[in-house]
């Protein structure tokens, strides 16, 4: 990373800036029978959006309402 990315790199949408273009989908790696069609498990998500720990992010996922 050099110096103008560090810097750009150094607020959340900067950030996003620079890793979102980097990204590729998530493989569908799962069937649905129901609807005949293929999906995205969470795992295949998790592995798409990795790349973007390299510039300081992730994600949370919150299973329940917080106060």
């Amino acid at each position: 990373m050099n110096a103008q990315t560090k810097i750009e790199a150094e607020t959340i949408l900067g950030a996003l800036a620079i890793a979102l273009p980097k990204l590729e989908a998530a493989k569908k790696n799962s069937n649905n029978p129901h609807f005949k069609s293929t999906y995205a498990d969470l795992k295949a998500v998790i592995a798409a959006i990795y790349p973007i720990a390299e510039y300081g992010l992730w994600y949370r996922q919150v299973s329940h309402e917080v106060p």
